[in-house]
């Protein structure tokens, strides 16, 4: 048996901007980033769903808070995420041969 198992949206995960080591422009790469961390720059992200870490977000007419999103939806760690993904992988991999 699973306790406090429920319902929910949704798995919430997060997004990462990076600069990969000996990128050839990473001046451009750090405009790119102002620009779509910029209010003109996240309209195209800024969906049903999608929360920015930015304090001075709004979040849109008819979307849930942010802190209503975190009732409903399951929130996936990352470090027990990355812990446990080869074990994932081998355990997907070995059913997947195997059926």
């Amino acid at each position: 048996m699973i306790l406090g198992i429920k319902p929910v949206l949704g798995i919430q995960n997060q997004s990462y901007l990076s600069i990969i080591n000996m990128a050839p422009h990473p001046n451009a790469a750090k405009l790119f980033f102002r620009f779509i961390t910029s209010e003109e720059g996240r309209k195209p992200w800024a969906k049903y769903g999608n929360y920015f870490t930015f304090s001075t977000y709004q979040v849109p007419a008819g979307q849930m808070s942010f802190e209503e999103i975190l009732k409903v939806t399951w929130f996936t760690e990352d470090q027990f995420a990355y812990d446990n993904m080869v074990q994932a992988l081998d355990l997907y991999l070995l059913n997947l041969l195997t059926h």
